[in-house]
């Protein structure tokens, strides 16, 4: 039987070629009608309707978790930022100060 032969997409296809070479199992096929565009083997999916979902279900349970992350991470995370921040501060007045130019150098122009 060869792959052209096949009229169920989802069926096994023996290929021979002088002998059963491999056995070929389709296992999406596309092309179908809407709603059941792919098909699996022991794949079962199971969804819910927007309209019979709760958009906004547990949203202040999670900022309360969220508040609670951040207050438990903060003591591990503020010094390292405080310090970046000082770091920044200093280099950006050391260089402004080092690009300065130096007014000894121009007391003679006239």
């Amino acid at each position: 039987m060869a792959l052209s032969d096949l009229t169920d997409p989802l069926a096994f296809a023996i290929l021979d070629v002088g002998e059963i070479v491999s056995t070929v199992f389709v296992w999406f096929t596309m092309g179908r009608k809407f709603g059941s565009l792919t098909k699996g083997k022991n794949i079962v999916t199971y969804s819910l309707s927007p309209f019979e979902q709760r958009a906004f279900a547990g949203v202040t349970k999670s900022i309360a978790n969220m508040a609670r992350r951040v207050r438990t991470q903060l003591p591990y995370q503020l010094p390292a930022f405080i310090s970046g921040i000082l770091l920044y501060t200093w280099a950006m007045e050391d260089f402004r100060q080092r690009n300065r130019k130096n007014p000894k150098d121009f007391e003679n122009d006239e």
